[in-house]
């Protein structure tokens, strides 16, 4: 397996790790987390707006919108990584990147 998947896969387990993560504290905060891109949202929506939702756990919430935020990161570092070896060391080594 090349070195760029290698490093892909890595990075896109971490992500299903965080998304994983963010569904449970979801869950715990009172919300579901099958709806996890709009249902914290929606419920900060209400708390910024003056209309706190009854029985969620807000602190929660705010740590699932930090994931959120955060989730694509890994694969964003993997993307740098590969841009960073074309510039620095030129196409011959960006393109080594994706042989096996």
């Amino acid at each position: 397996m090349n070195k760029y998947r290698v490093a892909m896969n890595r990075a896109e387990r971490v992500q299903r790790s965080i998304v994983e993560r963010a569904r449970v504290l979801c869950n715990e905060a009172g919300l579901d987390g099958g709806l996890l891109g709009i249902h914290p949202h929606n419920a900060m929506v209400g708390y910024n707006n003056g209309h706190p939702w009854l029985e969620v756990d807000y602190n929660k919430v705010r740590k699932v919108m930090y994931l959120l935020d955060y989730q694509f990161t890994p694969t964003r570092l993997v993307h740098k990584w590969a841009e960073r070896v074309r510039k620095e060391k030129g196409l011959d080594a960006y393109c080594a990147l994706f042989q096996d």
